[in-house]
């Protein structure tokens, strides 16, 4: 699987929206997590129309998590974020000629299978709990 940088920054929102324990500005979490602004709304809008993230504009608006931290995987960022599989060949015949009868196939599945398990055990709330224990915080959720 490739980590984009858009994957990576979705990421650093959500576990920055998580720690924060409630709305946030994207200038504000632009600004802790060394993004830049204009492409973390094109990210958090991504994550909207996914009902990762609630947004208010305005002044007095920002965004929030949609749902509860621990209730977010990984896996469903991944998806939200349209970075899936990189393999060609495991996506089927269409585009790879030699997908059925290619000796490597059968590992890149089970890394891919694999890979998807932990996306899918782990949560935004695991990510934002290490961030504050490797920080010497208390997590506010």
């Amino acid at each position: 699987m490739r980590v984009s940088r858009r994957l990576s920054y979705g990421i650093e929102a959500l576990v920055h929206l998580a720690g924060s324990g409630g709305m946030a500005h994207a200038s504000d979490i632009a600004a802790a997590r060394g993004v830049p602004e204009m492409y973390l709304d094109q990210i958090l809008g991504l994550l909207r129309r996914a009902g990762l993230v609630a947004s208010k504009r305005g002044p007095t608006g920002g965004y929030w998590l949609a749902q509860p931290p621990s209730q977010i995987t990984l896996f469903r960022v991944v998806q939200a974020m349209g970075d899936s599989s990189s393999l060609p060949c495991l996506k089927g015949a269409d585009t790879c000629s030699r997908a059925f009868t290619c000796i490597q196939r059968e590992v890149w599945q089970r890394v891919e299978e694999t890979t998807s398990r932990l996306l899918a055990a782990t949560t935004i709330m695991d990510l934002a709990r290490r961030e504050e224990v490797r920080q010497g915080g208390m997590f506010l959720i």
